[in-house]
């Protein structure tokens, strides 16, 4: 089907390039196919000076890219409040590196839903020279929830930082830690 046109007393909605078997979800009295998300980085290098030491990890970009949340860059801008109840898809991928590329590190990531860690968040990883410690899973959090993502480490002077490959033209946003969330109901 090329396209579909939905209607429903004096409204319609019009869907273009439709393919057989889609579905449009229609939820209470409206119809939308926007769902609360957010894509956010950090671009700057971030010292965790102290081992095992929760570190919450501050966000230093200008405008996440968000609907359903709301952040600061100046105050606490490592927190996202969620402005709408769901179940959420949350991955994150955090560049670790150590001062000096003999040491082997562990560097850990997890996120907090008010202050308690959500179950499932929690990632580990056990190598040192700019591995990344990534992890996807899903939580159902609360309109009005703080969201924060915390790193820690098992030696002092660990680096979350983004790794410079040689001999590569820079790109023009080279993230050291990334957090995207998206409501899947």
């Amino acid at each position: 089907m090329a396209g579909a046109i939905v209607e429903s007393g004096s409204q319609s909605l019009s869907i273009g390039a439709m393919t057989d078997g889609g579905k449009v979800k229609r939820s209470g009295s409206s119809l939308s196919a926007t769902k609360s998300h957010l894509l956010a980085y950090r671009t700057d290098t971030f010292l965790m000076t102290s081992a095992s030491t929760w570190y919450d990890l501050p966000f230093n970009i200008a405008a996440p890219i968000k609907d359903g949340f709301t952040h600061s860059d100046s105050t606490n801008p490592e927190q996202f409040t969620v402005t709408d109840a769901g179940k959420y898809l949350i991955v994150y991928d955090v560049t670790g590196y150590t001062s000096n590329n003999n040491f082997l590190s562990v560097q850990a990531v997890r996120m907090l839903d008010d202050g308690s860690e959500i179950s499932g968040s929690f990632a580990v990883r056990t190598r040192g020279y700019h591995t990344p410690t990534s992890n996807m899973f899903v939580a159902d959090i609360a309109a009005g929830s703080v969201i924060e993502l915390q790193v820690c480490s098992d030696g002092a002077n660990l680096y979350v930082e983004a790794n410079a490959i040689a001999n590569t033209p820079a790109p023009t946003t080279r993230p050291c830690a990334v957090l995207v969330m998206i409501r899947i109901d």
